[in-house]
């Protein structure tokens, strides 16, 4: 199945429930379908071919959404650009991932404009989407899911950032992992983390729209906004860095809301000390859900229902394969039970230890 497929089998089974919600802006599921069909119709009609790239520089949107599915139903590359890069990062992106076509916020677009004559092959900026009905002369052409769907950048922090090719297939494998966990039609994802990222789209968006759910955003991160959103549109799950959960606790603590409507918050991108677990759980009423992935791989483990302890970040979800490896990167012969190596230098804790999963130690 591909991501555009996705899209339709839930609009054809939900098409008057929200889709997406920012702001004042809600978007049906049929009306999510129509738009990008049309935006990918008229992507087509610029010149573009099926496997070119098409720059997404915008913050979380209904637009950034349209964005997406269009070039996923078209055969285009969507090349999202973390819209809290500079001139000479945005200048590789662009260049490096040879994109045509460039839609950048307006707030943004002087950023890209500056760039554009560093890169040959890019052919236009907009500032805007096109208003556009839905085609009904033109069939778009066929898409599969072996095809590249999205190339997303690394934060580059020890060497160039490195642009991730990821297909239809490992996409849509990432919204079943996550739908492994528990998300479900019923829910109501809040994107809080941007959707340049892979933890917001492949983990929070595209398991939202392969369920059904109604995927609330936030354009930019604020802890108060972010609770109140909660509180309106009854919210049931949070993907969230560490830091981000912090603000949000004591944004609770000061001024308390409803948020009896969460059930599921995965916490990554760095270790969740265990004083804030224990804090969320006295604001929220539940415990945090420790997560680990990388751009490459998705989500690769997950603490489980009813395995959830503090510290830990649980068993490689149902298809990931690990292995555990010394300094020396000799596999570490497995015992009764899986355990997880954690390196502790960055905390000032050395050498590295070993834990059973039950949290008892191991020798090295």
């Amino acid at each position: 199945m591909t991501l555009g497929q996705m899209l339709r089998l839930s609009a054809a089974k939900n098409p008057d429930k929200p889709a997406v919600v920012c702001g004042e802006q809600i978007l049906s599921y049929c009306e999510l379908d129509e738009a990008t069909d049309a935006l990918a119709a008229w992507l087509l009609q610029q010149g573009l071919q099926p496997g070119d790239r098409v720059a997404i520089h915008w913050t979380n949107s209904v637009e950034t959404v349209n964005l997406y599915f269009a070039c996923f139903k078209s055969g285009l590359i969507a090349v999202p650009v973390n819209n809290r890069l500079k001139v000479p990062e945005i200048a590789y992106v662009l260049g490096h991932s040879k994109a045509k076509l460039c839609f950048s916020q307006p707030e943004l677009a002087p950023l890209s404009e500056e760039v554009r004559s560093e890169c040959p092959h890019l052919v236009a900026i907009h500032t805007r989407l096109p208003l556009l009905e839905c085609p009904r002369d033109r069939a778009l052409p066929e898409v599969t899911a072996d095809q590249v769907a999205a190339v997303l950048y690394t934060s580059g922090t020890t060497a160039r950032p490195k642009g991730v090719m990821h297909t239809h297939v490992s996409l849509t494998g990432a919204t079943e992992l996550m739908a492994s966990l528990g998300i479900g039609e019923t829910d109501v994802p809040l994107v809080v983390t941007q959707m340049v990222h892979i933890a917001a789209l492949g983990c929070v968006l595209l398991p939202g729209i392969r369920c059904g759910c109604t995927v609330v955003l936030l354009p930019a991160f604020d802890a108060a906004e972010a609770v109140d959103l909660i509180e309106r549109w009854r919210c049931t799950f949070l993907l969230i860095l560490p830091a981000m959960l912090r603000f949000m606790v004591e944004e609770q603590a000061s001024r308390l809301r409803d948020v009896s409507s969460m059930r599921l918050c995965m916490a990554g991108g760095d270790a969740v000390p265990v004083t804030l677990q224990e804090r969320f759980q006295e604001y929220f009423g539940f415990r945090v859900r420790e997560i680990f992935g990388m751009t490459e791989t998705v989500p690769v483990t997950c603490i489980r229902e009813g395995e959830i302890r503090a510290g830990s970040m649980g068993r490689p979800l149902d298809l990931i394969d690990t292995r555990v490896v010394d300094l020396s990167g000799n596999v570490v012969r497995s015992t009764s039970r899986w355990r997880v190596k954690v390196q502790l230098r960055a905390r000032g804790i050395d050498p590295i230890r070993a834990f059973d999963y039950d949290g008892t130690p191991l020798p090295n």
